[in-house]
């Protein structure tokens, strides 16, 4: 699909495509936890790609796809964020894999410990993949 300049198409993002992803200054509009389901998820303003500043300007313009981010089979969600306005992600962080507490209900062997680095503080969550 084409729009404005861009050749979108759809994908999937998973775990699997970890190292590829970089979520830095993507926006985080919302958050919710599903107990039903085991869910955390977020709101995003996914960054597709950042163009260079028209001959003249000084303004870099920048292509966003809303995509609702989720973590399947988490636990321990801790959320320590200061701002005022705009939470926006640095970094996301995948550590310590282990066994997963909700294997026997989702299926899932392995979960880690993830780290979403926001300015202002952070999310920490255990999650088997997103």
């Amino acid at each position: 699909m084409q729009e404005n300049g861009l050749e979108l198409e759809t994908v999937k993002w998973d775990e699997t495509g970890f190292d590829a992803l970089n979520l830095h200054n993507c926006r985080v509009l919302g958050v919710a936890f599903f107990p039903e389901s085991i869910e955390f998820a977020m709101d995003l303003d996914f960054i597709v790609k950042s163009m260079h500043p028209a001959r003249g300007k000084n303004t870099i313009a920048s292509g966003f796809l809303p995509p609702l981010w989720s973590f399947g089979n988490c636990h321990g969600i801790a959320v320590d964020l200061e701002t005022d306005s705009i939470v926006e992600i640095d970094e996301l962080k995948r550590e310590s894999p282990g066994l997963t507490r909700h294997g026997k209900v989702t299926g899932e062997e392995t979960e880690w410990s993830w780290t979403i680095v926001c300015q202002g503080g952070a999310i920490r969550l255990w999650a088997s993949g997103f």
